[in-house]
């Protein structure tokens, strides 16, 4: 992605996006910072009152130990408030 504003426009255009849907999909990567973002803004929003369905689209292909914390398990946790 070619962003001159080092990644502003990149990150607020994501955002957008975030905020103008009804339903987010997380494609989860933890080496992803992009993906990182993604998910702090999808927690902000909810913090907000923006309740947005949550759908963790390669949850079946990857694992989370059990009692350790993660960006993984919030999402989790914001998809199972919808079911």
């Amino acid at each position: 992605q070619n962003d001159p504003s080092g990644g502003y426009q990149i990150c607020r255009t994501n955002f957008r996006a975030l905020l103008d849907a009804d339903e987010v999909h997380i494609w989860y990567d933890e080496s992803s910072n992009g993906s990182k973002f993604d998910m702090g803004g999808v927690f902000m929003l909810h913090m907000l009152g923006f309740r947005k369905k949550v759908v963790i689209a390669n949850d079946g292909l990857i694992l989370a130990e059990p009692k350790k914390k993660s960006f993984l398990r919030v999402m989790r946790h914001l998809a199972q408030l919808q079911d």
